[in-house]
């Protein structure tokens, strides 16, 4: 019978969250709004604090004051973005302004080729990047220095090392001026410089704090989830339903393709060689290439820091919502591979998702098109995998949906279409399982927004004060997904095929 109210509509369930954007409008402006969004159908929405500049300030409070109160008159639910910046992690400024020890480090490294036999050579790093007359890294702290003879003294694809000829050399340089003296064996050799830095990673996410470290997250807590439970405790888990994580990211790289082995700083924490479970004079192989030893390396750095990445970032928020009675959700960046890879993604998309409540994912404009399951040029960095949006995306969330115990469903997606496509994305995402309970079945449509319109900051924008001329559709559009939604929400999907998953070997 729950089955037939679904299909009926008399089940009353909501499965939207539309992104609800606020910059500081009048509260009548807000309320309206609210209005709008409850008569089209969704009983929920997820606010937007991004371009708020009084963000978990009075401005922000009296706003948010004025949206609850609207959403309980109207039986609506919310789910609250957590940082006043995109993507999460910049902790509304408080990291850079109050705990710079906790802003992101990386892994670089510096290479000199040499010939020997040189007697007593003597090489000064006081620029470890750049050309000699640049701007030395002021950031810049050697790790470690190493040894190692090249394979042949011919042009070699990746120029490859002699992994059993690696010697650590630290102690022959001189840590205060940064001055090697070494004697150079007869034959061609590369010395490296491993070295931590705060420069070299995505420039947008620079001031973030670093995932790897749980004291940086709980200060992301403290800015964020503590100044809304101090306001609205005894509306979590009742009208305030979770907090929403927008595509949280290493950030070493602005790139999908962001693999190990090319010419990229690597996410750091202090002390982390000594957790890699192999032998610093090693890290080198993190660049270069040595007979296929460098698999090994680089297997056992992937696999420890997207371990690090869910126990000191998604795990820390994820357990604090749950002991405060609301959900932890949200995405990461999944785009063209990304959610197996550094740079723009967590590295590993099941770990970086683990102790969500939701699986997320995301799908903007001209990824998923009818009929373009290709590579095609679209809104997406790099453009859009159509093999991958339209037969692997969903997949992902699926199966972490099902493989997680915590998860209470799979977590919508973000669109950014025309209504018409976006409703045959959504019967796609749906059903792409094959069976019942396998697909996406909450979905955060973008976006309502209350600011003068046109607003050309990420559109296109629903309703847009009744200039929208598709928005008296909407209501068709949202009992739709609501009856599909809620049907397939409580079913399990009869997997009948195992995939490996093969993120640490990115």
């Amino acid at each position: 019978m729950s089955g037939l109210h679904t299909i009926l509509g008399t089940d009353g369930q909501n499965t939207l969250y539309p992104f609800f954007w606020q910059h500081g409008e009048p509260h009548a402006v807000l309320e309206d709004y609210m209005e709008k969004i409850a008569a089209s159908g969704m009983k929920g929405v997820c606010i937007e604090a991004r371009p708020h500049l009084e963000f978990v300030r009075q401005g922000w409070w009296d706003d948010l004051d004025c949206i609850l109160a609207k959403a309980k008159a109207l039986d609506m639910k919310l789910w609250i973005l957590d940082d006043s910046h995109f993507p999460t992690g910049f902790a509304n400024g408080r990291v850079k302004a109050d705990h710079p020890q906790y802003l992101k480090w990386y892994l670089d490294l510096r290479r000199y080729d040499v010939q020997g036999p040189v007697d007593g050579a003597r090489i000064n790093f006081p620029v470890l990047k750049g050309r000699f007359w640049e701007r030395p890294d002021a950031t810049a702290r050697i790790l470690g220095v190493y040894l190692a003879k090249r394979t042949t003294q011919e042009t070699a694809e990746g120029d490859p090392i002699d992994p059993d000829t690696l010697t650590d050399i630290t102690a022959q340089m001189q840590p205060d001026t940064r001055l090697l003296t070494l004697d150079v064996p007869e034959g061609a050799y590369s010395i490296f410089v491993v070295f931590l830095t705060q420069k070299g990673g995505e420039e947008a996410t620079k001031d973030y704090l670093n995932p790897l470290v749980r004291e940086a997250t709980e200060v992301l807590i403290q800015e964020v989830y503590e100044s809304h439970y101090a306001h609205y405790k005894d509306e979590f888990g009742k009208t305030i339903q979770g907090f929403f994580s927008d595509e949280p990211r290493f950030g070493n790289a602005k790139d999908t393709e962001a693999a190990i082995g090319t010419d990229m700083v690597l996410p750091w924490r202090e002390g982390l060689e000594q957790e890699l479970g192999f032998d610093a004079k090693f890290l080198p192989l993190l660049w270069v290439r040595a007979d296929g030893q460098e698999s090994d390396i680089r297997l056992s750095y992937m696999d420890t820091v997207t371990r690090l990445y869910n126990e000191n970032f998604t795990k820390v928020l994820g357990d604090w919502c749950r002991a405060h009675g609301v959900w932890y959700l949200g995405h990461t960046i999944e785009d063209n591979g990304a959610h197996a890879r550094l740079g723009y993604g967590t590295g590993h998309y099941f770990r970086g998702q683990q102790d969500m409540d939701f699986a997320g994912i995301d799908t903007i404009g001209g990824q998923i098109v009818p009929g373009m399951n290709y590579h095609h040029d679209a809104f997406s960095t790099g453009g859009s995998n159509g093999d991958f949006y339209h037969y692997a995306l969903a997949k992902l969330a699926f199966s972490a949906a099902h493989l997680d115990p915590k998860k209470a469903g799979t977590r919508p997606v973000r669109s950014l279409r025309r209504l018409r496509l976006e409703r045959r994305a959504e019967s796609h995402e749906v059903d792409c399982g094959p069976s019942a309970g396998a697909g996406v079945n909450y979905i955060v449509p973008h976006a309502f927004d209350p600011k003068d319109f046109p607003d050309f900051d990420c559109p296109p924008h629903f309703y847009a004060h009744g200039h929208n001329p598709q928005f008296r559709y909407f209501k068709v559009f949202s009992d739709y997904v609501n009856r599909v939604s809620s049907l397939f929400r409580e079913g399990t999907h009869p997997a009948k095929v195992g995939l490996f998953y093969p993120a640490e070997l990115e």
